[in-house]
């Protein structure tokens, strides 16, 4: 009877578990989060890493991928597993591969299936090719006396001011 008793405790502890897992987790498909592409703003001759932080509670089958479509290319490609341990999933696009281009915009979209073959796609994301390093611009004010010094920092192909 004891014994009866000590099952039934434990059985009713693990549907309690079992219910605390929010569907979402056990019908939806995989995590996709923390999207990047390094360098941030590529030059043409830059090789482009586009990384993801893919998880599910009944794992990732196979790699997750990347689809990438701009001008004269299309394609998808699978993504590494980078990081094992963080489940960060990762992919470089070389300059040859994209057929690099200054002022040519990649977008990209990132998608996985998890253990029970339910798929998720997050994206779009998207990076410019450019051919040369942004300019900055600096004001000064004022040029002459004891007044406090201002000075005013302009990017000019990003039009952003910084006031120092």
């Amino acid at each position: 009877m004891r014994n009866k008793r000590i099952i039934i405790a434990l059985l009713c502890i693990l549907v309690m578990f079992v219910s605390a897992i929010p569907v979402s987790a056990v019908e939806g498909g995989p995590s996709i989060t923390d999207v990047t592409n390094d360098p941030t703003y590529p030059t043409t001759s830059d090789e482009v890493n586009i990384c993801a932080t893919v998880t599910d509670i009944s794992g990732v089958v196979g790699f997750p991928q990347i689809h990438i479509t701009t001008t004269g290319f299309s394609g998808s490609f699978d993504m590494e597993d980078f990081s094992p341990v963080e489940n960060k999933y990762c992919r470089d696009l070389s300059q040859g591969t994209m057929n690099t281009a200054d002022g040519k915009v990649v977008v990209y979209f990132i998608s996985a299936v998890d253990g029970e073959g339910n798929p998720n796609e997050v994206g779009p994301f998207s990076f410019t090719y450019d051919g040369a390093a942004p300019t900055a611009s600096f004001t000064c004010t004022p040029t002459e006396g004891n007044e406090p010094l201002t000075v005013v920092c302009i990017v000019a192909e990003l039009g952003v001011k910084h006031k120092i």
